[in-house]
């Protein structure tokens, strides 16, 4: 989910909601929604996706942090780092993560 700060709060809080109320595969089926058509359904057809919903509360962390992320400019919520940062991702994944990286990266330049 990319949105304003808003959208992404209303997002992870409905999420939450899915799993208070004890609903793991409506929690995970919402928690994909906004994720590419295709990829979503092959996830939802591959071995792993039971595994997704008996697991789907420690997502809860994610959303969370999602919507944490989106509720300030990224500097102004990396300027209290002090400790030195390694940004890194991993040889095979999303290109989104590699912008994350690199964002992450200019944010804390130009908050120090």
């Amino acid at each position: 989910m990319i949105g304003t700060a808003a959208e992404v709060r209303s997002w992870a809080t409905e999420y939450i909601v899915l799993l208070d109320a004890q609903d793991p595969t409506g929690a995970m089926e919402y928690f994909i929604k906004d994720m590419p058509r295709d990829f979503a359904q092959e996830l939802k057809s591959s071995p792993i996706w039971e595994d997704l919903i008996a697991h789907a509360k420690s997502l809860r962390a994610d959303a969370e942090a999602l919507a944490w992320f989106h509720s300030a400019p990224l500097p102004q919520l990396l300027e209290g780092i002090s400790q030195p940062v390694l940004s890194m991702v991993g040889d095979s994944t999303f290109d989104v993560m590699h912008q994350a990286a690199d964002a992450i990266i200019e944010a804390l330049r130009l908050c120090h």
